[in-house]
């Protein structure tokens, strides 16, 4: 009985502390990102680049840090990206669709919207769907 009593003391001055006794996270419940981003223009082109978070060498999107960046942001929602509100986009009909497929944040993806023109997708989605650098699909 006093052994329980001493316990349930150390328990109470651990919780009073704020201490709180989790196991730590292995290496492969870490959140990590591995995800194919395509844009494809109406015309019938289209660019492609796998984004790997943390970047590795195997991520070919132009950018990997910057992007990875920008989806730590929003919690890996890539309906939450910020817009661009100071960029002046024309009415210029030159729909593309953008597309993510694959892992983001450890959560299967199947993402496509679809955009007006380039100007828009870019003041949409930041360097995100910034691939043009990247290999053609």
């Amino acid at each position: 009985m006093r052994m329980h009593a001493k316990a349930t003391g150390l328990l109470t001055a651990l919780v009073v502390a704020g201490v709180v006794l989790t196991p730590q996270a292995s290496a492969a419940e870490a959140t990590w990102t591995d995800v194919e981003l395509m844009v494809v223009h109406d015309h019938g082109s289209a660019v492609k680049a796998r984004l790997i978070c943390p970047p590795t060498e195997e991520s070919t999107h132009p950018d990997s840090q910057a992007a990875c960046a920008a989806l730590d942001a929003v919690a890996g929602d890539l309906d939450a990206l910020p817009v661009d509100d100071q960029a002046q986009c024309t009415y210029e009909w030159m729909p593309l669709t953008a597309s993510a497929t694959g892992m983001i944040n450890g959560t299967s993806v199947q993402w496509e919207r679809q955009y007006p023109n380039q100007c828009v997708l870019d003041s949409t989605t930041g360097v995100v769907f910034a691939v043009e650098a990247s290999q053609p699909a």
